[in-house]
């Protein structure tokens, strides 16, 4: 498995970015798009220099990390919207908080 990896290099990286991006769509919330950041980026770290895989995998690690904490420090200073979604009071309709009814005001 090792050498598969290192034989792939950076598309290794761009293929765990794809899938994780992939998981990101058909998964609620927003839990796999930063280590699909990490992986995208290590794969670019991996195809501009010549680095090992063990080394592309501290990188990915590492950024994994930081996307995170970015992540959770962005979402604390940005709460989500809570279980409905808020539309001003001028708006002409309304969605309830399960999303599956619209009423339209006259």
């Amino acid at each position: 498995m090792s050498s598969l990896f290192a034989n792939l290099g950076g598309w290794s990286w761009m293929i765990l970015a794809a899938i994780l991006f992939v998981l990101e769509v058909t998964s609620p919330g927003i839990f796999f798009m930063w280590f699909g950041f990490a992986a995208a980026i290590t794969g670019v770290l991996a195809f501009a220099f010549d680095i090992s895989w063990q080394w592309q995998l501290v990188w990915f690690c590492l950024l994994s990390l930081a996307a995170v904490l970015i992540a959770l420090k962005y979402l604390r200073k940005h709460p989500r919207l809570k279980a409905s979604v808020r539309c001003s009071t001028s708006a002409p309709f309304s969605i309830s908080a399960s999303a599956t009814t619209l009423s339209i005001r006259s």
